[in-house]
């Protein structure tokens, strides 16, 4: 029997055999960038040699943030802290409606790396359907992720 684990307040089951193994290769890391006294958080992903464009030497994904990136990296990879002169008062914070449900955007979660890793990076265990996405990828296929 494959190994089941029970969620804590619903009956269904996970089934944990069918977590996808670790990529080698694949790592993430942050970095600042600091512009006219403002900073901004990169977040950047490795891509696997059949992503890689040699016209522009992509090597990385990179992603302009307001913020570190939220669990998003894992033990080893580097990680930005911000002091307080970096961190920018977000220019709609007065406006009539403002919720800090706002907030929570412009920054790395941990479901973008993993969509990252499981669009760029192919595993020979992966679906057919995830296998359809991962070539359109490697032929210059755009994403946006909403979050």
């Amino acid at each position: 029997m494959a190994n089941m684990v029970t969620t804590g307040s619903s009956s269904s089951l996970l089934d944990i055999s069918r977590k996808r193994p670790v990529v080698e290769g694949f790592k993430c890391r942050e970095s600042t960038f600091r512009e006219d006294g403002l900073t901004t958080v990169l977040f950047h992903a490795t891509l696997p040699a059949c992503h890689r464009q040699e016209t522009m030497r992509l090597e990385e994904l990179s992603f302009d943030c307001r913020e570190p990136s939220c669990g998003a990296l894992e033990d080893g990879e580097e990680a930005v802290l911000l002091s307080d002169e970096d961190y920018q008062v977000d220019s709609n914070f007065f406006d009539q409606g403002y919720s800090l449900a706002g907030a929570t955007g412009f920054k790395v979660w941990t479901g973008t790396r993993l969509l990252i890793e499981c669009l760029a990076w192919p595993y020979a265990g992966d679906c057919s359907r995830l296998g359809e996405l991962q070539q359109k990828m490697s032929h210059g296929a755009r994403v946006l992720e909403l979050g």
